[in-house]
């Protein structure tokens, strides 16, 4: 039963943030201001933690690959001192149309 609460949570964590991202984009189109990234940023930190199902820290020298995406290189708020915030490939998925660069200014 512990699993199905787990699927259930990610499904709706995934459902919920696929429609603010749209939200945002809808209100704002594709260039999302960088203090209002800052807020969302800290809000992804917030409540997409391991206690929800979602993202984890993990040490800066023991990121894992694969499943997991570096959140580090998207904005300070997913840095500590010693430790980068990871979020699951698939919830990346749905939130990395925030981290996209806007046509024309990629580096």
């Amino acid at each position: 039963m512990a699993s199905a609460e787990a699927y259930g949570a990610i499904h709706a964590n995934l459902m919920a943030w696929t429609g603010t991202v749209k939200k945002i984009h809808d209100e704002l189109g594709a260039e999302i201001p960088s203090n209002l990234k800052d807020e969302i940023c800290q809000v992804i930190v917030d409540e997409l933690d391991e206690s929800h199902y979602g993202g984890k820290w993990y040490s800066n020298t023991q990121v894992p690959s694969g499943y997991w995406v570096n959140m580090g290189a998207y904005s300070p708020a997913f840095k500590r001192t010693d430790k980068v915030f990871c979020l699951p490939a698939p919830y990346f998925r749905a939130l990395s149309s925030l981290f996209a660069e806007p046509a024309g200014q990629s580096g």
